[in-house]
């Protein structure tokens, strides 16, 4: 099933990238790049993993890669022991959009809601 929907999401990323992001980079619109090259913390401590003594706590992260040329905008979600990646749009009014799910972000407090988190830009 897991599968059934990471395959859904790379095509659903796949199709909107063509139909939308595409034509109007063909025709000189650039996209917005509030996001890209970007790395952010969450603001609470979570589980990171076991220790010699149980819970481990620590950040979890959000990784936004640099866009390079016409390419989709890609992201890694480190979180507990895992890392996950995928991809991302955001548009003009910063309604960002990963996995099909609308989230947010803050461009005054220049941080993103993710996965009922708050995360902090890391400068």
């Amino acid at each position: 099933m897991r599968l059934f929907v990471y395959i859904s999401v790379i095509y659903a990323t796949a199709v909107y990238w063509q139909a939308c992001i595409q034509p109007l980079m063909q025709r000189g619109v650039k996209p917005p790049e509030y996001l890209a090259g970007k790395t952010f913390r969450s603001v609470v401590e979570r589980e990171v993993g076991l220790g010699q003594h149980g819970l481990v706590m620590g950040h979890w992260y959000l990784r936004f890669n640099p866009i390079k040329g016409t390419g989709p905008r890609t992201f890694y979600w480190d979180h507990s022991d895992v890392r996950s990646a995928g991809t991302y749009q955001i548009t003009p009014d910063r309604v960002l959009t990963v996995w099909g799910h609308e989230t947010k972000y803050d461009a005054k407090r220049d941080r993103v809601f993710w996965d009922g988190l708050w995360y902090d830009r890391v400068k």
